[in-house]
């Protein structure tokens, strides 16, 4: 029953980070999308950004079971619980202290409605998480590329309410390669996080890959994070999730 439960937390917090990617901002500060004078995106992501799908479709766009890397299952999320992990998510990331500032203005982070939302989480007994949030709305990549290669390419972020007030996180982005998918790939980043993350204990080291994609109107974000401190991420896994994922709105969506 412990472990159902220490599970069904972890997924609630991934899922959550996933949707706070979609809205424009991350627990742990991943640059949100800047406005147009902040970068000159391509054409194609100026297209797509004028453009939205449909959030009736979300929930079924989503990945499933037969989408997978081998080793993870899927990890039913109760819609209530997902609520209040986002309502709670959303509490600590606006009271939060980011340097540079740039790379978040978390006062505007959106209210976020959970029932437009698509969100999966999947889980492996070697301790990874993937998670995914789909929302009808269009990302910027091109502007969240100049960000993460630019002022936010290292930052730090402080929590300053809730039970994990006080931690800090030092953190630097690196963009890299992107798997083949049927998105055009001016509208697909990659980013990898590296971050020390400071508490009353020990600094701890974690490192995450993030997806980002804008297609058919849609935005999807992908995580792979890893629960044991200091491991690196299976970029094998993550790679095929997030491919999956992109591909199955680039198709049905």
């Amino acid at each position: 029953m412990r472990t159902m439960i220490i599970r069904s937390s972890l997924a609630a917090a991934a899922a959550t980070t996933s949707v706070l990617l979609i809205t424009g901002c991350t627990t742990s500060g991943t640059p949100k999308a800047a406005d147009a004078s902040s970068a000159r995106p391509s054409t194609a992501s100026s297209t797509a950004a004028t453009t939205s799908g449909d959030p009736a479709k979300v929930k079924a766009l989503v990945v499933t079971a037969a989408d997978l890397p081998a080793g993870f299952t899927l990890t039913p999320l109760p819609e209530d619980q997902f609520r209040q992990a986002v309502s709670q998510f959303q509490g600590t990331t606006r009271t939060a202290t980011i340097t540079p500032s740039a790379c978040a203005d978390l006062q505007k982070l959106p209210d976020v409605d959970a029932s437009k939302l698509g969100v999966a989480v999947a889980t492996s007994r070697s301790g990874g998480i993937l998670s995914e949030g789909l929302a009808a709305q269009s990302t910027d990549v091109a502007a969240a590329r100049a960000r993460a290669t630019g002022p936010c390419k290292n930052f730090s972020i402080t929590i300053n309410t809730g039970a994990a007030a006080g931690t800090t996180a030092t953190a630097t982005n690196t963009v890299i390669a992107a798997p083949a998918t049927r998105a055009d790939p001016d509208d697909v980043l990659v980013l990898r996080q590296d971050e020390k993350v400071s508490t009353a204990g020990p600094v701890v080291t974690v490192t995450t890959y993030t997806g980002f994609a804008s297609v058919n109107g849609y935005s999807v974000s992908a995580l792979y994070t890893a629960t044991t401190p200091g491991s690196t991420p299976d970029d094998s896994a993550f790679r095929q999730f997030f491919s999956a994922a992109v591909n199955k709105v680039a198709t049905n969506g």
